[in-house]
């Protein structure tokens, strides 16, 4: 079995057609997405599409489209205001309907609940203004390349669907 090639040694063209499925994703956030959806609008046979991503990015297109989205998710709950959003509307705009699997592939991806990375930012912001304050929040490990981000679960039919 071949092992998955580290970015800075993947053949352009293959960098480019993940690239390419990033965009249409993007592009296509709103709607119900499939991975045979993408094979088709890329031109690219489904399994092609898959071996592609095995070889390029270490896991398949849905495993890899899910860690996208959480990584997005992740994103806004740092920069949101805890007093004016919710980890479920947040969940909900990227497309996570069950909140108890969005919560369990958070944790296994990041170490930590959605709810603590929404509201760290406002610990942050009291400890700086607290005299004498001795918050301390630890920094998360990050994973070293995407090889490393862990197996998200993934239904039979390879979707990744928007609410």
């Amino acid at each position: 079995m071949q092992t998955p090639c580290r970015p800075e040694q993947a053949p352009q063209s293959r960098i480019n057609l993940v690239q390419q499925a990033e965009d249409w994703s993007d592009e296509h956030s709103s709607e119900s997405i499939h991975v045979i959806d993408l094979s088709v609008a890329l031109n690219v046979p489904l399994r092609t599409l898959q071996r592609i991503f095995h070889e390029t990015v270490g896991m398949g297109p849905a495993h890899y489209m899910a860690a996208r989205k959480l990584a997005k998710a992740r994103a806004a709950l740092l920069t949101a205001d805890p007093s004016a959003t919710s980890v479920t509307t947040i969940a909900c705009d990227y497309g996570f309907c069950e909140l108890g699997r969005f919560a369990g592939a958070y944790r296994r991806m990041f170490g930590e609940k959605p709810s603590e990375t929404l509201y760290r930012r406002r610990r942050e912001t009291l400890a700086q203004w607290v005299p004498g304050s001795s918050t301390v929040i630890p920094e998360l490990p990050r994973p070293q390349s995407l090889t490393a981000w862990p197996r998200l679960p993934c239904n039979n039919n390879y979707s990744f669907k928007r609410c």
